[in-house]
């Protein structure tokens, strides 16, 4: 990912051909951040850059920023527009360092998705698993996968977790449009 990254350096907006977007101030929020609050920043983001405007992307007073909100939010980009284009219209601002990397390595496992989905429906192999166990020591998710690859139950209980998973989608669907709609009424 070469797009420019601003750790200390506040986003201010300094013409008209640049928006800056504060991502706590656009959610309303600084913690608990996923996949559809990541959408709401892509939503503010996308037309910007169709109109040809840079954006300038603050995570200042951000915690515990996921996966998922940065794929929707940073990621997707990638899916819609030209890398060489995000790098020259993005800027991230007021990343803590320590985020740097995971925002990196988020938007670089976006980009290889995107070139090859296949590869991502392969089941990792044993050394990649320890490659990445090296990597994080003492990820309780790392040291726990793998463990069910035996189990005859298994594809049953992923078929199971798949359908509670667009139960609970579709009742967040149905409640983000019940405060949108009170949100228009007030």
């Amino acid at each position: 990912m070469n797009v420019n990254v601003l750790t200390s350096s506040p986003a201010k907006s300094s013409d008209n051909n640049s928006i800056a977007i504060v991502i706590q101030e656009a959610i309303g929020k600084s913690r608990g951040l996923w996949e559809h609050e990541g959408q709401k920043i892509y939503d503010l983001m996308a037309p910007a850059f169709k109109s040809g405007k840079k954006v300038i992307l603050s995570f200042e007073g951000l915690e515990n920023i996921t996966w998922s909100f940065v794929t929707k939010s940073v990621g997707q980009l990638y899916q819609w527009f030209p890398e060489e284009e995000i790098e020259a219209k993005l800027t991230l601002a007021d990343i803590p360092p320590d985020q740097v990397e995971f925002i990196e390595e988020v938007v670089e496992t976006k980009k290889a998705y995107l070139q090859d989905p296949e590869q991502f429906k392969k089941p990792m192999s044993d050394e990649e698993l320890e490659r990445l166990r090296q990597k994080n020591p003492g990820n309780p998710w790392l040291e726990m996968a793998g463990i069910f690859k035996d189990d005859p139950l298994f594809d049953d209980m992923l078929a199971y977790i798949e359908e509670y998973r667009r139960e609970l989608d579709a009742e967040l669907e149905e409640y983000d449009r019940q405060l949108d709609a009170e949100a228009e009424g007030k």
